[in-house]
């Protein structure tokens, strides 16, 4: 299978995520949001998603301005 676009998704299980094979690189994550958490500048987001949960940490200053303000209002 050809790709149109340079961006390629490749759906993983909870396990690869957590398995730390991903850490430091950008991935997407898709799930319900459980909760969110600001402290002293770093946001701690609690995904629920099909396996289990999985805790993002969001830095404002690595994100796209307004997003955290965003993801607090929901």
């Amino acid at each position: 299978m050809k790709y149109v676009t340079e961006t390629k998704h490749v759906p993983l299980g909870f396990g690869e995520i957590a398995g730390g094979a991903l850490d430091g690189q950008a991935v997407t994550l898709k799930g319900a949001v459980h909760s969110l958490r600001a402290m002293g500048g770093i946001t701690f987001l609690a995904l629920r998603v099909r396996d289990g949960a999985v805790q993002c940490v969001c830095r404002p200053e690595e994100l796209p301005e307004g997003l955290c303000e965003e993801c607090a209002a929901v």
